[in-house]
């Protein structure tokens, strides 16, 4: 078998060599090699275009048929009382009936403060209040401040009976002496003290409204004494009734003041009734006021009688958030010795005492809130004053001051800003432009500024960390001599920039520290009285 297969092979390798070997004399072949990528192709898809028919199922409802079988079902009735709720109590939060606050500064400036109070009482309220600051300064700058104050309160069902004590004390020294002059003062001469003691009492009833009338009246005293002879006591009687007329609101205010100084000069013992009665109608959009200030004086001359229009408007123009405001208003000020050292304490010990009249006042402006966080007021003012009080220094080698009172006409621009976002940001800004037209030629509004601003903003960083920043901006002032016959000077204008942190280490716990005048300008607010360059001052605050 093996023997057959491989003839049958190679007799059929034979016959295929000679038919090649026939082919290769007709047909001439080559090699040829074919390189192409491969291309798909698909042919075009033909759409169905027939649409499709949904047949809707026949399927008709069956019938039903049924019935409800009355049956009562037997019912208890019962009645549970559920139990009273009871609101969470309310804590009143633990005050501390004390605070102190304890501090030094350079200029050898020891400052302390302490406030003592009663616990939590609907019966009465009263408290301690003791602060002392004084200072040492170049130039024979010095000063001492203390006060000591007693107040207290006792609560009735039909009203309120309040009194309070005052002891002032303010030593300071005249360093704004001449340093021309061939020979320098004693240092008793440059001493000043001024020795103040205020009491005051009275009673506030607490209802009022129709058929009712709220009646406030209180008697106050104060005696006051320089080192160099000047004194001054004055007593006030006031009293003030108010009720309702309908939905109107009547209010009068009357009041007795008797005033005497004296001094090296003379003495001069004044009297004043004042009846200021005030009628405010019920107004939804437009709100009034209506009265007026009537004064009587009485001094060693002819009586004087007074008596000035009062006038307040405002109306609302989009309710809550802008309103327009205008007005006019006059009266009668009595000046002391207090208010006067209050604005300017380098006071001459002879004076001449007199009054204020404010003949007319006009004003015109508008006052609103952009939100919550932004209010607003711009304001114009036009004052009529007779014997408005401006200071100059006298011609003594101590270069203290004196009141001058002056005829003017004055127009005041106000604008004051506030913003407070939560208790984290505040500030304030307050800005006034003047304008004065004194009667005499040869006078001036002295010591006076034509421009002032006032900024105060503080930031509270996680009421642990208080800051606050004050700015205070006062153009140039004219200011002269008495019997001087040499041209006036000008204050130069000052920017006095003040920075204070406090850190909150426990509720009954701080740290502070406060920079004052940082700029170190020793700029002059009085006539030859520079103040301090730069001050500061740190120390601790605490309650028990």
């Amino acid at each position: 078998m093996r023997v057959t297969g491989r003839y049958i092979a190679t007799f059929g390798l034979v016959l295929l060599g000679v038919a090649v070997k026939a082919q290769d004399t007709t047909l001439s072949i080559r090699d040829v090699t074919v390189i192409s990528d491969y291309v798909p192709y698909l042919a075009d898809a033909v759409k169905e275009k027939t649409a499709p028919v949904a047949e809707a199922p026949d399927a008709p409802l069956p019938k039903l048929s049924y019935s409800i079988i009355p049956i009562q079902f037997r019912t208890v009735s019962r009645l549970d009382i559920p139990k009273a709720l009871e609101m969470g109590k309310n804590t009143p939060p633990n005050l501390r009936n004390n605070h102190i606050r304890l501090g030094f500064g350079n200029y050898a400036s020891p400052l302390a403060e302490i406030y003592l109070h009663n616990k939590r009482s609907e019966y009465s309220a009263y408290g301690l209040t003791i602060k002392h600051l004084s200072a040492n300064g170049p130039d024979k700058a010095i000063f001492s401040d203390n006060n000591v104050s007693l107040f207290g309160k006792r609560f009735f069902k039909t009203g309120t009976l309040f009194g309070d004590f005052d002891y002032v004390r303010n030593g300071l020294r005249f360093y704004g002496f001449d340093r021309t002059f061939p020979y320098t003062p004693s240092d008793d001469s440059l001493k000043q003290v001024y020795n103040t003691f205020a009491v005051s009492t009275g009673w506030e009833s607490k209802e009022w409204g129709k058929r009712k009338m709220q009646f406030k009246g209180d008697v106050a005293f104060h005696n006051l004494t320089d080192k160099w002879g000047a004194q001054e006591n004055d007593a006030t009687i006031n009293t003030s009734f108010k009720t309702l007329i309908k939905e109107d609101v009547l209010k009068v205010n009357l009041a007795y003041s008797y005033s005497s100084y004296s001094d090296s000069l003379g003495s001069l013992n004044r009297n004043f009734v004042h009846l200021n009665p005030r009628y405010t109608p019920n107004g939804d959009k437009l709100k009034l006021t209506l009265g007026v200030n009537s004064s009587v004086y009485v001094d060693t001359a002819k009586p004087k009688f007074y008596l000035f229009p009062v006038v307040d408007a405002e109306y609302e123009i989009e309710k809550g958030f802008f309103s327009a405001i205008a007005g006019v208003n006059g009266g009668l000020q009595k000046n002391t010795l207090r208010s006067f050292i209050t604005e300017n304490a380098f006071l001459s010990n002879r004076i001449a005492m007199g009054n204020t009249v404010n003949r007319f006042e006009g004003y015109l402006g508008i006052k609103g809130k952009a939100n919550a966080n932004f209010g607003f007021i711009g304001r114009v003012f036009y004052n009529q004053f007779n014997d408005m009080a401006v200071f100059i220094a006298d011609s003594t080698v101590l270069r203290r001051f004196k009141p001058l009172y002056i005829d003017a006409h004055v127009i005041r621009f106000n604008a004051e800003l506030a913003y407070q976002y939560s208790e984290k940001v505040r500030l304030n800004l307050t800005a006034n432009v003047y304008n004065y037209k004194v009667q005499d030629s040869k006078q001036k509004a002295w010591q006076l500024p034509t421009a002032e601003v006032k900024l105060n903003t503080t930031y509270n960083i996680g009421n642990k960390l208080l800051l606050s920043a004050d700015v205070f901006v006062m153009n140039q002032r004219p200011a002269t001599s008495e019997y001087t016959t040499l041209p006036a000077t000008n204050l130069k204008a000052f920017a006095d920039f003040n920075f204070g942190m406090e850190y909150r280490y426990r509720k009954t716990l701080s740290l502070f520290v406060r920079l004052n005048n940082i700029s170190s300008v020793r700029y002059q607010r009085w006539y030859n009285y520079p103040t301090y360059s730069l001050n500061g001052m740190g120390g601790i605050t605490f309650s028990l």
